[in-house]
């Protein structure tokens, strides 16, 4: 039997219907083919503040040691800064833990020494994390140490920006957010024809950029989930034009639109940045680097450097790595 295609943990991310304890249920059910190293698969919701003890919602466990989960509330508990700094508020978005705090860490810590009866020695842990406070973990207990390659990591980097903007999408529109967020502001067809749009995605430029969206989405979705499941995911990105993300929408006989939704990150700041440049500090403050903040708003590389660089000399500073520090 041929295994899921990753595009389905990215289909995932958007359902809006239902519980956010199902929503999790199903990113979890979606992602375990691609992250069970036969362990199992887990996600919750996290918060994980400047000082104090890490705050986890109820965890969705597949396929985990009974033993893991009876001593899943204490092996969080048990999770000092050491292991939060290098787990939560590090400057990578996915990687295993003995990877992001050190192997001897892990082999030494008491939170680990819980878990090793029950063969787990390591975890691979993917942090959703955006500007507007969702939060979210998704991973897989390990039976020994493990890295993660370079075009895994950067796959799964690109898969938790659509589960952070499905969260915050799904949010947005339970608690009937300010500033139209989530509204539709545009209806498509699936070969990208604009149907209806309002606002912005009125636009000539808009419309366009929409019809391209809907072209890489769809494509994503046909042939090249199963030949091509990372280059799938790859030219599906996490929003577009730094505004939209798309969503399906089905009529009474069947019928499939595409909305486009209002999602931005809402990001304030008194410092007299623009809205486009505080988008892309918010994020550079969770460690994302430009390529993925490009993937994660649906701007090119280049446009994301140059309005870094900018934002940077108006709070004065020299890299982002001093961003990360002062305000990470």
């Amino acid at each position: 039997m041929q295994k899921p295609s990753l595009v389905g943990v990215v289909e995932a991310a958007y359902q809006l219907e239902g519980t956010e304890q199902e929503w999790l249920s199903g990113i979890v059910e979606a992602a375990r083919p691609h992250l069970d190293r036969g362990r199992g698969v887990v996600g919750y919701f996290w918060e994980a503040r400047q000082s104090g003890p890490l705050q986890v919602s109820e965890p969705v466990l597949l396929g985990t040691p009974r033993v893991y989960e009876q001593k899943f509330a204490a092996f969080t508990a048990a999770a000092d800064d050491r292991v939060l700094d290098g787990t939560y508020r590090a400057e990578v978005v996915c990687g295993t833990v003995s990877e992001l705090v050190g192997a001897d860490l892990v082999r030494q810590h008491p939170a680990w020494a819980m878990l090793r009866p029950s063969g787990i020695c390591d975890f691979l842990g993917i942090r959703v994390a955006d500007p507007n406070g969702q939060s979210a973990f998704l991973g897989a207990p390990l039976h020994r140490l493990g890295r993660l390659r370079p075009a895994e990591r950067t796959c799964w980097e690109r898969i938790a920006s659509h589960l952070s903007a499905g969260l915050r999408l799904r949010r947005a529109l339970l608690a009937g957010a300010s500033e139209q967020r989530g509204a539709v502001e545009a209806i498509l067809s699936a070969k990208g024809a604009v149907v209806h749009a309002e606002g912005l995605a009125r636009s000539r430029d808009a419309r366009s950029v929409l019809h391209d969206a809907i072209i890489a989405m769809e494509r994503a979705r046909g042939r090249l989930r199963t030949t091509n499941p990372r280059l799938a995911v790859a030219i599906w990105r996490g929003l577009v034009s730094g505004r939209w993300s798309l969503v399906d929408s089905f009529e009474s006989d069947g019928r499939r639109y595409i909305v486009a939704r209002k999602n931005d990150p809402h990001v304030t700041d008194p410092r007299r940045l623009t809205l486009r440049e505080r988008q892309i500090v918010a994020y550079a403050r969770l460690g994302h680097a430009n390529k993925l903040i490009a993937y994660e708003l649906g701007l090119s590389t280049s446009s994301v450097a140059t309005h870094l660089a900018r934002a940077l000399r108006k709070l004065g500073l020299r890299s982002r790595s001093e961003l990360f520090r002062r305000f990470g």
